[in-house]
């Protein structure tokens, strides 16, 4: 799942695209795609900065601020309130991500990335993370995970998504990667940082396989559905197309 911040809350598309998830306050608002209201949760909790859904749009991960901590909470789209807590003490504002066939999520939690059972919370992984992590990216499969950090660290690094063992580093960018993406099949993986490039990498071997600039930072990557295409946004808001079939960016 994808979510994007407003100065009023967040909104997240479930990936099935039936569903948009939205907060505001301490509130969570679920509607269906044509626009009817389909359930409304009030009293979530306090700064809500994190709402993700798993990937066959039936769970929504929530992160939240109780009783002056942040905690990681999921709700069921079909279910009442409220949802069951499987962190405490998270990073507000980290990112979370599914593992797109298990029943897991990885967060961050208090400089150490976590693998943790949606249902029952249990730590099933976890590692120290160098930095604060910025950006999370599953392979279709799961069987890899990217990870991007601040405070100047240019890496990428990818681990094994069932034990968080590290499989390698990426290397090439020259400032912080602010975001990531894998490909539909999972033999791509591009990065967008700020130092205005865009880069795509066989994440199997660790080669580098296209790059190119942009005008300004890079601060999403996303392929299409297809695969053949790459969107890439800049902070100016810029939008350019690499087109697969052609290997040269479109517009």
């Amino acid at each position: 799942g994808q979510q994007l911040a407003f100065e009023q809350g967040r909104v997240s598309p479930s990936p099935n695209e039936n569903y948009v998830a939205r907060s505001r306050n301490n509130r969570i608002t679920i509607v269906k795609n044509g626009g009817d209201l389909l359930r409304q949760w009030t009293e979530v909790g306090d700064g809500i900065s994190n709402l993700f859904w798993d990937e066959r749009g039936e769970e929504l991960v929530v992160g939240s601020v109780v009783e002056f901590k942040m905690n990681l909470a999921v709700w069921n789209r079909s279910g009442e309130s409220p949802g069951r807590v499987i962190a405490e003490g998270v990073w507000s504002g980290a990112p979370v991500v599914w593992n797109p066939l298990e029943p897991w999520i990885v967060c961050e939690t208090q400089r150490d990335l976590v693998l943790l059972h949606s249902t029952t919370g249990k730590r099933i992984a976890e590692r120290p993370a160098p930095t604060t992590i910025v950006e999370l990216a599953y392979s279709s499969d799961g069987s890899m995970l990217a990870v991007a950090t601040d405070e100047g660290n240019t890496e990428i690094l990818l681990v094994d998504g069932s034990d968080l063992s590290e499989l390698r580093s990426l290397r090439g960018h020259t400032s912080p990667v602010l975001s990531l993406s894998f490909s539909p099949d999972g033999e791509r993986l591009a990065s967008g940082g700020e130092d205005k490039m865009v880069r795509i990498w066989n994440p199997r071997s660790g080669k580098l396989l296209v790059n190119f600039g942009l005008s300004a930072k890079v601060k999403e990557v996303a392929w299409s559905r297809d695969g053949q295409k790459l969107a890439a946004l800049t902070q100016e808001g810029v939008l350019k197309i690499w087109d697969a079939t052609r290997g040269a960016v479109s517009r």
